[in-house]
């Protein structure tokens, strides 16, 4: 009895979490013309789920029946869900947003309680998989990984801290639940710190873009910029508090330029002023050295 009500509390638990952080990223797929199945297995919920919140945005007007075939159903978002998602003009969030983000344990000991694990099949390989708390889980010959759900936030560090925060929770879970005794953990792979950009948004309808740094791409249903180092994205996050900042700046030595223009004006003056001065003053020497001369002259005509 006691076992069901944990299923049934964690069923919850899922439920809500897909409900506080996925539902965008379920619609926005949709609208790019994936099929409910493959946006369920995209965002590691099961084609139940999804269908269940397709059905309930069907019926609120959200999206759209676009297509339905014998092998494949389609929907587009309604203009103004579509509108309101992506920001029209403005962007949707205004932060960051942290995904696939991994952290790789360690098995140290595993002769604890045995795991259920699902036996994914890939292209040449299986994979097993489980979910724990509403994170998915793998298992490999030597390590446990963890994956973070997605996770909002204005600041990419505070993001970093709560995905790290959600894994070592987890892996203690598994710890206490199994009776494995898991080690320090690595890092899988570069984290993926997504920031909503409208220069990403057209240039993916084209092309995407990746580096070193990061990457441009449609793959989440609206064009987004992916840094893989907090730094990075916290940098293009403050770009409009830096601009605000030059802007003022800016302001200041306008102000500057403008006295400074002023005190020139008024030493230009002074300056054509003193030049006037001067010139009279070379008059009057001028007429004093030719009245002295006319002096002398006058003088040896008497003598």
């Amino acid at each position: 009895m006691h076992e069901n009500s944990v299923k049934n509390s964690v069923k919850k638990a899922v439920k809500k979490r897909f409900l506080k952080h996925t539902s965008v990223r379920a619609l926005l797929l949709l609208d790019a013309g994936n099929y409910p199945s493959k946006v369920a297995r995209i965002l590691g919920f099961s084609p139940q789920v999804l269908h269940y919140h397709v059905k309930k945005w069907l019926k609120m007007g959200w999206i759209k029946l676009e297509v339905k075939t014998p092998n494949m159903t389609g929907y587009k978002l309604a203009d103004s869900v579509k509108k309101s998602l992506t920001g029209g003009e403005s962007l949707p969030f205004k932060g960051v947003r942290l995904h696939a983000y991994s952290l790789k344990f360690p098995v140290l000991d595993s002769s604890g309680s045995a795991v259920d694990w699902n036996r994914v099949q890939m292209a040449n390989w299986t994979k097993l998989v489980g979910c724990e708390c509403g994170l998915t889980v793998e298992k490999t010959t030597k390590h446990v990984i963890v994956h973070a759900d997605e996770i909002l936030s204005e600041d990419p560090n505070e993001a970093t801290l709560l995905a790290i925060l959600e894994c070592l929770r987890l892996a203690r879970v598994l710890e206490e639940k199994f009776g494995m005794k898991l080690g320090a953990p690595k890092l899988l792979r570069k984290p993926h710190y997504a920031v909503s950009d409208p220069v990403a948004r057209w240039f993916t309808d084209f092309m995407e873009l990746s580096s070193d740094v990061g990457k441009m791409d449609k793959s989440e249903g609206a064009g987004e910029i992916d840094y893989f180092d907090a730094e990075l994205a916290k940098e293009y996050l403050i770009m409009p508090l830096r601009m605000l900042g030059l802007q003022g700046d800016m302001a200041e030595v306008k102000d500057v330029l403008k006295t400074f223009g002023v005190a020139m004006r008024e030493h230009m003056s002074l300056i054509k002023g003193l030049q006037a001065v001067a010139e009279q003053m070379k008059t009057l020497i001028q007429e004093l050295r030719l009245n002295a001369k006319n002096s002398v002259e006058v003088k040896g005509v008497e003598d």
